[in-house]
């Protein structure tokens, strides 16, 4: 395992590595910046995480890998239905809603939420203990966070679900 300055190096070098991939440039200036940028975008985690006290995050890797599949099949399907909204006008019907989330660990609501503004259409309004407020543009995005199918997705994550044991 790696202590606290073996993490931070290698978030360093990961958000180096991420911002010379996005970024396609690699002159001097650019280069120098893109490391100036990581630094203190590291620096400042590293505050942040020193004065609150975080969760680690404990992901099973097998359901981790699983869930973003499914989480993409999940994007695609909302993009075709704000499609079919931007087409048919008569198909938005807005709403404000909540989502009940008691069963989750604080890292798995932060995912949850993440994932419900992720997926086209809908939006996390805000984030509680219990329930994550949520914006939809369409019946049917509400209708399919009210079926629970993510956040059972998300519940299987968790390094502490019950159903660690069948298969961790």
């Amino acid at each position: 395992m790696l202590n606290q300055s073996g993490r931070l190096l290698f978030c360093a070098l990961l958000l180096a590595a991420v911002w010379c991939l996005l970024s396609g440039y690699y002159g001097a200036l650019l280069l120098g910046l893109g490391a100036l940028s990581c630094s203190v975008a590291v620096l400042l985690y590293a505050r942040v995480a020193h004065q609150v006290s975080l969760e680690p995050l404990r992901l099973r890797p097998l359901a981790s890998v699983r869930y973003l599949g499914w989480l993409l099949v999940e994007i695609v399907k909302s993009n075709i239905e704000v499609l079919k909204a931007i087409v048919r006008p008569e198909r938005i019907a807005p709403a404000f809603f909540e989502v009940e989330t008691d069963r989750l660990d604080e890292n798995s609501r932060v995912i949850y939420a993440n994932s419900i503004t992720l997926t086209p259409g809908t939006v996390s309004v805000d984030v509680s203990e219990r329930v994550i407020g949520v914006h939809a543009l369409t019946r049917a995005s509400r209708e399919g966070l009210s079926g629970n199918a993510m956040l059972r997705e998300v519940g299987k994550l968790s390094a502490r679900h019950p159903e660690d044991e069948r298969d961790a």
